[in-house]
């Protein structure tokens, strides 16, 4: 029983020196002052994924996933329009003979039905630039 009581003092004093000493040591190290009014720029990938959030309830993106309402994206750039496996595309885009660039892709994802007009995707489009880029630099790598 002594012994108990004795190592349970041994236990106390500890942790009451651990404390005065994590004490001491606030005291003397000063949190490094942070300025939480700067805005922080997205990295395009982080924005170009938020973007994608407009597209994913329709397109997939990795190979072997299954087409939605759209196509499955996989290896998108550099590839004709309509010709992707499994997937009924409209007429006007099957003729439409467009190979898909950046330059056709950011017409593409701005105004869909401008662009080539009688294709089936309902889309409002992406208007501003770096939506644009962020969106097609995340595409671009998502989909090789």
């Amino acid at each position: 029983m002594l012994k108990a009581v004795f190592i349970g003092l041994v236990c106390l004093f500890a942790a009451i020196a651990c404390q005065s000493a994590s004490e001491d040591r606030e005291e003397k190290v000063q949190p490094e002052k942070i300025d939480r009014t700067a805005v922080v720029e997205p990295t395009a990938n982080s924005l170009g994924k938020r973007m994608f959030i407009l597209c994913e309830a329709c397109h997939s993106l990795k190979k072997g996933e299954a087409n939605k309402v759209g196509p499955n994206l996989h290896q998108i750039f550099g590839r004709k329009a309509a010709i992707g496996d499994g997937f009924v595309y409209s007429e006007a885009l099957k003729s439409s003979d467009i190979i898909w660039d950046e330059s056709n892709m950011r017409k593409w994802i701005q105004n869909p039905s401008e662009f080539i007009p009688g294709s089936n995707m309902a889309f409002v489009g992406v208007h501003k630039e770096d939506q644009q880029d962020a969106l097609i630099e995340y595409l671009r790598v998502e989909t090789k």
